[in-house]
């Protein structure tokens, strides 16, 4: 009963005597530890090793797997004090990340009696998680054994690996998920590999049956080889081409056009690793686009036959004047290309140029032939022609701004022209360049009141007044026309420029 009715006294008493033999067995535990270090290093002659390798290192009593020893590089990689991780052992100092790594590790000690390059998963004091590669041996150091271990830090690598895997995933996914055929060949021209999209445009059902037969992919899968011969010479030399269309074989032999963008993969000395090209079926567009080029070539056929019918009506009724809208057409045309402008503009400025008198149907023939000069309501008359062939073809669904160029081909930089009186950019490039080449052939011709001036006339004339009356680009460009690449209206073109 006396022992169940203690008092508060006698407890705390008792309590203390317990603290006090704690203490005792932690400081003996401490001087064994210390001990055992002691003893394990006075034995071992290498200790200055470990005390300095880069990777961490450690010594364990096998009796009871406590820590005895570990280097400075344990202590900085694991984030513990010295003092926190000697005399414990790693259960206690919660290192595993998982039971699996410390049960793959103890099983292969004691199997073999070593652990060589096992990948391993611990945690370090601040709960971060460490891959490390794991090395130990049992030693036998002045007649006790201990297991020496070290690691080596792979966490870097882990997620580089980690990385690239996930990219590879991707790759993989988007490779044989993609609607674009995607492949690899060697330099050599065989298949390394190819995404179902690529077999599958060829008509095959596997990569591996595509491979099998075709062995030579010049020889067999280009319908030109020239084409893939020329094409992998340009992709050697400048490393990518975009957009190469050319005809493949499918496997049932049917032909198709593919565009393909190809380009060479080398490794770190320069050595051509592969080419990797991507590409697609576009038959049905390179068929539209032939339908199309053939139905627009019909179009320009047939524009090109009005067009010529026109202006043979108009010089039918001037026959004074015959041949000068072809003249005027073929100047402005050679005026066009010289400035560089597109070939629809070129094509519309010819076109232009070879009606640009179309009103003058409206205009009494008397007027047009009269070999006198005319009275200011004759002139009058002959003012409104522009604006008789706008109204010719306004209505008219050409595919060239042709009716506003013909109404623009007698306005003038300055505001004098007319029918409007347009001044500068108002008017058109088309009918600027329309009514230098018009003024030079007008000058330079016969009419019935008057014989022609010649060449150096024209050119005066416009070379005086460019930039008042006619733009400076356009009389620039016609003035090098005649004098530095000789042409002329009389079939004396030897230097002409054409395109």
């Amino acid at each position: 009963m006396r022992d169940s009715s203690r008092t508060n006294q006698e407890l705390l008493e008792e309590i203390s005597v317990l603290k006090q033999r704690i203490k005792e067995l932690e400081e003996y535990e401490a001087r064994r530890s210390r001990d055992k270090e002691g003893r394990w290093r006075s034995n071992y002659p290498y200790h200055s090793f470990f005390d300095l390798a880069p990777d961490p290192m450690a010594i364990t009593n096998l009796d009871d797997g406590r820590i005895i020893d570990i280097n400075q590089a344990f202590v900085t990689q694991s984030h513990y004090s010295r003092e926190e991780l000697v005399g414990h052992t790693t259960i206690e100092l919660g290192i595993w990340a998982n039971e699996i790594d410390r049960n793959a590790m103890l099983g292969r000690l004691r199997d073999t009696g070593s652990v060589e390059n096992l990948e391993l998963v611990f945690k370090k004091k601040n709960g971060e998680v460490l891959h490390a590669v794991f090395s130990g041996k049992l030693i036998e150091i002045g007649n006790h054994r201990w297991f020496l271990s070290v690691s080596r830090n792979i966490t870097e690598r882990k997620e580089m690996e980690n990385t690239l895997r996930q990219s590879e995933e991707k790759y993989r996914s988007i490779f044989e998920n993609s609607i674009e055929g995607i492949c690899r060949t060697t330099g050599e021209g065989r298949f390394l590999t190819a995404n179902p999209a690529f077999f599958r445009m060829l008509g095959y059902d596997s990569y591996d049956e595509m491979a099998e037969s075709i062995t030579d992919i010049s020889r067999q899968l280009c319908v030109h080889p020239e084409d893939c011969k020329y094409l992998m010479e340009v992709v050697k030399r400048d490393g990518l081409v975009r957009g190469f269309r050319t005809q493949f074989y499918k496997k049932n032999g049917d032909k198709i056009w593919v565009s393909i963008n190809i380009w060479s993969v080398y490794d770190a000395n320069g050595n051509l690793l592969y080419f990797q090209c991507m590409g697609g079926d576009i038959t049905d567009r390179k068929n539209a686009e032939e339908e199309l080029q053939l139905t627009t070539e019909k179009l320009r056929r047939s524009l090109a036959g009005t067009i010529h019918a026109l202006s043979v009506t108009v010089e039918a009724r001037d026959p004074y004047t015959a041949g000068h809208q072809k003249k005027v057409s073929n100047l402005a045309r050679t005026i066009a290309q010289e400035m560089g402008l597109s070939r629809d503009a070129v094509e519309h400025i010819r076109m232009s140029g070879t009606i640009h008198d179309l009103g003058k149907i409206s205009v009494p023939a008397e007027i047009l032939s009269k070999p006198t000069k005319l009275t200011k309501i004759e002139f009058d008359l002959i003012k409104i022609h522009p604006q008789a062939g706008y109204s010719i073809l306004k209505d008219v669904d050409l595919p060239y701004p042709i009716a506003e160029i013909i109404y623009q081909h007698h306005e003038r930089l300055d505001g004098s022209g007319y029918p409007r009186g347009l001044k500068g950019e108002d008017i058109l490039l088309e009918s600027r360049i329309i009514t230098v080449a018009d003024v030079v052939e007008a000058i330079s011709s016969y009419r019935p009141y008057r014989p022609a001036r010649g060449i150096d006339a024209a050119l005066e004339e416009i070379e005086k007044n460019k930039g008042t009356l006619y733009d400076t680009e356009t009389v620039n460009t016609c003035i090098r026309v005649f004098r530095e690449k000789g042409f002329g209206f009389n079939g004396d073109r030897h230097n002409q420029i054409t395109r």
